[in-house]
């Protein structure tokens, strides 16, 4: 009886071989990109959360001192509760509209298909609309003519 010969390990081999390496493969650059442009800079802020960092030059390390002089600060705690306000009446008054109108709509009413295109229509053609208004660059300084 011979022995069979050990294969050599490698992670390329490994991913083109296995049932889900392609997969794997397929999702390496989409992953990179989250590290890169959304793990890295929320890092960033919270360590500069924790220094006395200015434009232009770099921070000394201060602890807690920025959030407990934030926790301290009543202007924090009053944008907070707008906030929250804000964003559960805007939730509430978008689930009550939404639902009002796709129960309104499974009606039978006349001219049904016609009022769910008049409802819809806004929704689809916002960003067309936004880039031909922008002049087909959303860079203000490169637009056809000035908005507001």
């Amino acid at each position: 009886m011979q022995a069979r010969p050990a294969r050599s390990f490698s992670i390329l081999g490994w991913l083109l071989e296995s049932r889900n390496g392609l997969g794997i493969l397929f999702m390496l650059p989409a992953a990179v990109f989250l590290l890169c442009f959304l793990t890295y800079p929320l890092g960033l802020g919270v360590w500069l959360g924790f220094t006395d960092a200015r434009i232009g030059r770099e921070g000394i390390f201060v602890g807690l001192e920025n959030y407990i002089w934030l926790f301290d600060d009543p202007v924090f705690w009053l944008s907070v509760f707008n906030t929250m306000l804000y964003t559960v009446v805007a939730s509430v008054l978008k689930f009550v509209l939404g639902l009002w109108l796709a129960l309104i709509l499974n009606q039978h009413l006349p001219f049904k298909t016609f009022f769910r295109a008049i409802i819809l229509l806004p929704g689809w053609c916002r960003p067309c609309f936004r880039r031909w208004l922008s002049g087909g660059s959303t860079i203000p300084s490169f637009r056809s003519f000035p908005m507001c």
